[in-house]
C-alpha cells in the first residue's frame, strides 16, 4: 500500500477544509445537535495519522516473529481511515446509511455470506480485535456460542495470502480457515479512501446552501458609519464568520468612535473619514455578496510607514493598547510623532486620538489625503 497519492489526497482534503472552515465553524455553531468541524477535524488528524503508517509499512515479506502485530497494526490503521469516513458521512450525508453497504465485489467469499464490509469487521476481529471471542452463532435459546482464532499464518491456504483457524467453541465442530489477500485488502482501503471525493461533494453542497440561503437576504442599509458597522460586524459572524473582516469592521468603528480635539486637523480627518465611508460600502458589499477578499480600505488603515526600527516598533505598541489588544504602559511617543509633525497638528487628548492621527498623517504623506 506504499503510494504517495494517498498522502497528497488527505493533503487536498484538508486544503480544502481550510478553505470553508469559517464557514463550516459557523454553521456548526447555528445547528443544534451537530458540529461538522468538530467531527472533520478528529476524521482529518486521523486519516493523517494511518495515512503516514499505511504509506511507509508493508505486510509484503514481514518477519516471522513480527507479522501477527504488524498485520493487525496494518489492518487497524485501514480501520481508521474507514471509520473516519462513515462518520464524515454519517454527519455530513446520511445518519442512516453506510457506503458501500451490501457490496460484496472485493473479498467475494460467499462461503461467510458476508458484504465487503462485514467482511473487514471479521478481518480486523480475528486478526487482533478481539481473536479469543468471535462470535459463532446463537442458539434458538439465545445463548451465544464463540470460535477461537490461532494466530495468522502465510503459504498454507491458496485462497488467503493471510489466515488464521478458527476454532470452534463447540464439541465436535471443524476448524475453519479464514482469511484474505493483500490485493483484496489494498482494494477495499482505496476504495473506501476515494469515497472522501464523495464527502467534498457533500461539504460543498452545505456551503453553497448557506451561501445561496446568506445571499437571499438583504442587509440593512444606513447613513450612519458607526450603526452601518454594527451592523456588518453582526452579519459578517452571521454569514462568513470571517476574522479578516472582522478585524477590518472592529479598526473602522474605532476611528469613527474617536474624538479628534484639534480643530486645525478637520479637513485632512474629514478626507480620511471619507475613504473609509467608501470602505463601508465595499465590505457591505462583499458581505451581501458572500465574498471574501483583500479589501481597498485596508491600505488607508494599514498604510505603509517609515522603517526606522524604532518608529515600527513604538508604533506597533500604539496600535496595540489603541485597538484594544493591549494595555501596557507606552514610552518613546515622539518617536512616531516627530516624523509626522510636518503634516498633523499633534494635540491628542487620547491614546485613540494620537492612533488615528499617525495613521491619517501616513495616509498624507502617502499621498491618499490632502495636507491641512
Amino acid at each position: 500500500m506504499k503510494s504517495p497519492k494517498e498522502s497528497i489526497r488527505i493533503k487536498k482534503f484538508r486544503e480544502y477544509i481550510n478553505n470553508h472552515a469559517d464557514t463550516l465553524i459557523l454553521i456548526s455553531k447555528e445547528l443544534d445537535n451537530k458540529n461538522y468541524w468538530n467531527c472533520i477535524c478528529s476524521a482529518m488528524d486521523w486519516i493523517d495519522l494511518a495515512i503516514e503508517h499505511i504509506e511507509v509499512s508493508s505486510i509484503d515479506n514481514v518477519d516471522w516473529h513480527q507479522y501477527s502485530l504488524q498485520i493487525y497494526m496494518h489492518i487497524s490503521f485501514v480501520d481508521i481511515v474507514w471509520e473516519s469516513i462513515k462518520q464524515l458521512h454519517k454527519m455530513l450525508i446520511n445518519e442512516k446509511t453506510i457506503p458501500f453497504e451490501d457490496d460484496n465485489s472485493i473479498f467475494q467469499d460467499t462461503r461467510l455470506g458476508l458484504d465487503d464490509n462485514r467482511y473487514f469487521m471479521h478481518i480486523r476481529a480475528a486478526f487482533g480485535a478481539h481473536p479469543v471471542n468471535l462470535l459463532e452463532g446463537r442458539k434458538k435459546d439465545g445463548t451465544e456460542t464463540i470460535r477461537y482464532a490461532s494466530w495468522p499464518t502465510s503459504g498454507i491456504y491458496n485462497e488467503y495470502d493471510y489466515a488464521v483457524l478458527l476454532y470452534s467453541g463447540r464439541k465436535g465442530y471443524n476448524d475453519v480457515p479464514f482469511g484474505f489477500k493483500i490485493k483484496q485488502l489494498t482494494n477495499f482501503f482505496e476504495s473506501r479512501y476515494r469515497y472522501l471525493e464523495e464527502i467534498e461533494k457533500a461539504i460543498e453542497k452545505i456551503v453553497d446552501d448557506h451561501f445561496s440561503q446568506k445571499k437571499s437576504i438583504v442587509i440593512d442599509k444606513v447613513n450612519d458609519p458607526i450603526e452601518q458597522l454594527t451592523i456588518l460586524e453582526t452579519e459578517n459572524k452571521t454569514r462568513l464568520n470571517n476574522s479578516y473582516y472582522d478585524e477590518v469592521i472592529h479598526n473602522m468603528k474605532s476611528f469613527f468612535q474617536t474624538d479628534f480635539s484639534d480643530s486645525k486637523n478637520h479637513d485632512v480627518i474629514k478626507c480620511f473619514a471619507e475613504l473609509l465611508d467608501k470602505g463601508i460600502n465595499e465590505i457591505y458589499g462583499k458581505i451581501s455578496a458572500m465574498e471574501v477578499s483583500d479589501l481597498e480600505v485596508d491600505v488607508y488603515l494599514h498604510p505603509d510607514y517609515p522603517h526606522a526600527q524604532q518608529f515600527g516598533y513604538t508604533f506597533s505598541k500604539l496600535s496595540e493598547c489603541a485597538l484594544g489588544y493591549s494595555n501596557k504602559p507606552l514610552i518613546m511617543l515622539q518617536e512616531v510623532i516627530d516624523p509626522l509633525s510636518d503634516v498633523l497638528s499633534f494635540n491628542y487628548h487620547t491614546i485613540q486620538e494620537l492612533y488615528w492621527l499617525v495613521i491619517i498623517a501616513l495616509n498624507v504623506k502617502n499621498g491618499y489625503c490632502n495636507v491641512i
